[in-house]
């Protein structure tokens, strides 16, 4: 049986990034279909299933959010995606308390 040495360099092993606090504590606060929505929202993978998901939501008429989605049409998740995540300072300030908003002035 032959002998393998594995070198792994230090440069190509890379921490995932940092999760914002304030993301942490508003998942934690929502209910599990909405923060299962949300996550998709915020990582960038929204995808049919989500829709779905969004319309089951116990939150679909108190989040804009959770709405757009659950009212969104499965061509267009990218699109859908972009839009959703301007509406995500209404969740934000709703479930986190002392949260900033941190829009950049254009």
């Amino acid at each position: 049986m032959p002998d393998y040495d594995f070198i792994i360099e230090s440069s190509s092993l890379r921490e995932p990034p940092q999760i914002p606090q304030e993301w942490v504590t508003m998942l934690c606060k929502l209910h599990p279909v909405t923060a299962a929505v949300v996550w998709q929202v915020l990582s960038g993978t929204l995808n049919p299933s989500t829709i779905t998901l969004a319309q089951s939501s116990p939150d679909r008429g108190r989040f804009m959010l959770v709405n757009l989605i659950a009212n969104g049409s499965v061509d267009a998740c990218d699109e859908l995606t972009k839009i959703a995540r301007e509406d995500m300072d209404e969740i934000l300030n709703t479930v986190v308390p002392g949260y900033n908003n941190r829009k950049l002035l254009q």
